[in-house]
């Protein structure tokens, strides 16, 4: 009751423009060990007119738990609650007249902290005390059709000097992300509004340049001369675009650029070459013909002379292009390597993440997304740590190991976990991305008609090499499988060798693709498609032979 009091008052503060419809919102956070959906506080929210218009997951040492032992810290669910201001002055009243023993009560039990939601706590970080252009997200209300949360906000900023690039803006489920510009000051006054969730400095796009080469000589090779092993899988590079004359022509089915008005950045071209040329023909040993693709490929160009320009807001220009392929529908494997120059952060998601995310959550595309090249960066700040939006809990995110053999590691270019809950394991998967301390570059095609090798390295590369081999499953087994049972298979057939998982997460994939869609003596893998609700469970009988005779399993 204390807590509600001054959660109250905190919120009358608050200046009646930042409080639409006088409209605020507060932080609930939920004892640890009541974190499961059965104990979602349903009843108390709609007694005490109250509705949640988001979550995250936070750390936190309750001052008691339903555990054995004494309390430690714990990760627990927060979640962001909104009200009208005179709802949260009755909270304390509410509380003391609620009947014991009932479902209001129970819920009231499980609270661990309420707090308001200040707007200090709204703010990531200044990285420059010149930043003019920022990132926000904001909240907005379940089913608000006439875009009350937005028109307020828009009419909030320009009140106190800060202008919304609207036309950049993208929505997420109940998230609003929309590029902000002003000064600092102004920023400070803009995180009062109660409906914003995170302000941040807006970071910049990861480089695209490789992070090391071993040298500019080219080396010969013989490209396959026959055609994909299927030409059914529709797959896509979004990435830097393709040279007009380049041996890799056979294999591309379409090359599009998203914005015909810009021209193309050298170092891009460089770039989703590279990088196509790890999808189609993996690492390609020199003076030797590659094994042949496993389908052919659409290039998709979403960066540009533009995008390498200084302006900032050339991140969600980007983002858009990234949006408009994947609302297509048309693609059924995507590769990414490419984000935000940003390390994931526990508390708060990215603009990047959850519009990606979303688009993905129907498990009809399978997109691999590059962890980032920052995994020799200082670790205790994390700044080593995967970035946006490799982050993705509905997309697979690649590492890079350091060679191809059973003597493999992490490269230490490669970015480490953990994730941000509920994806804590990340990366999801590793494959071979090239290192320099053992001279094992990862070659790719070069520029010019004649095929010839580059070798380079980085997780850009290990992420269409994983994607390679999804595309493969997909190729020799035929559509029975979706690709998000091709996702689920590929992570089966992992090896984590005795990697920790913060650094591997699951493993390293397979070199030979048979590995992943054949069993081993004495191992069957059981592959289940189809849809089970939340609590239910599926009953079926499995049989087999021991010795000739026949077995029956259950699952």
């Amino acid at each position: 009751m204390p807590q509600f009091i001054e959660t109250s008052t905190n919120l009358d503060r608050l200046p009646s423009k930042a409080c639409p419809g006088d409209l605020s919102v507060a932080r609930l956070a939920l004892n640890p060990s009541y974190i499961a959906r059965s104990f979602y506080p349903v009843a108390m929210l709609r007694s005490a007119g109250l509705e949640s218009v988001g979550s995250r997951a936070v750390k936190l040492t309750p001052e008691a738990w339903a555990k054995k032992g004494s309390p430690r810290e714990s990760t627990t669910t927060e979640l962001f609650v909104v009200g009208r201001r005179k709802a949260f002055r009755q909270l304390a009243d509410w509380a003391g007249e609620v009947e014991e023993g009932s479902s209001e009560a129970k819920d009231l039990s499980h609270i661990e902290n309420f707090s308001a939601f200040e707007s200090t706590d709204r703010i990531v970080s200044f990285e420059k005390s010149q930043d003019r252009f920022f990132e926000v997200g904001v909240h907005l209300l379940p089913g608000d059709n006439s875009q009350f949360v937005q028109r307020a906000f828009a009419k909030y900023a320009t009140d106190v000097g800060v202008k919304l690039h609207l036309d950049l803006a993208f929505s997420a489920g109940n998230l609003w992300f929309l590029p902000a510009e002003g000064d600092s000051e102004s920023i400070r006054h803009l995180a009062e509004f109660s409906f914003v969730r995170v302000i941040r400095s807006m970071p910049k796009l990861r480089g695209m340049r490789p992070i090391q080469r071993a040298s500019g000589v080219t080396v010969p090779c013989s490209l396959p001369t026959e055609q994909p092993l299927s030409s059914e899988p529709k797959v896509a590079i979004l990435d830097g675009g393709l040279p007009t004359n380049s041996s890799i022509t056979p294999w591309v089915n379409t090359y599009r650029v998203m914005d015909e008005h810009a021209e193309d950045d050298p170092g891009g071209i460089e770039h989703g070459l590279a990088v196509t040329s790890a999808f189609l023909f993996g690492p390609i040993i020199p003076n030797s013909t590659p094994s042949r693709p496993y389908s052919y490929v659409d290039h998709l160009r979403v960066l540009d002379r533009e995008t390498d320009s200084e302006d900032p807001l050339e991140l969600y220009r980007t983002l858009g292009f990234v949006e408009e392929v994947l609302l297509s529908r048309y693609y059924q494997f995507i590769n990414l390597s490419l984000g935000p120059d940003l390390p994931i952060e526990d508390t708060d998601v990215h603009a990047w993440t959850s519009v990606i995310d979303d688009l993905l959550s129907d498990g009809d595309t399978l997109m691999t997304i590059a962890v980032g090249n920052n995994g020799a960066m200082d670790r205790s700040t994390g700044n080593a740590r995967v970035q946006v939006p490799s982050d993705c809990v509905n997309a697979l995110s690649v590492g890079a190991a350091d060679n191809v053999d059973k003597t493999w590691g992490r490269a230490a270019y490669s970015a480490v976990g953990p994730g941000r809950s509920p994806g804590v394991v990340k990366p999801d998967l590793m494959a071979f991305g090239g290192a320099a301390e053992n001279s094992k570059y990862f070659h790719v095609l070069a520029s010019g008609a004649k095929p010839s090798l580059v070798p380079q390295l980085g997780t850009s590369f290990a992420s269409p090499y994983l994607l390679r081999n999804a595309v493969g499953v997909h190729a020799v087994l035929g559509s029975d499988l979706s690709p998000l049972a091709i996702k689920a298979l590929l992570v089966h057939s992992a090896d984590p060798s005795e990697h920790d998982k913060i650094e591997v997460g699951w493993g390293k994939i397979p070199e030979d693709l048979m590995e992943v869609i054949t069993c081993p003596s004495g191992v069957a893998r059981v592959v289940y498609q189809g849809e089970l609700k939340p609590g239910k469970y599926l009953y079926q009988p499995l049989f087999g032979l021991t010795h000739g005779v026949p077995i029956g399993l259950k699952m």
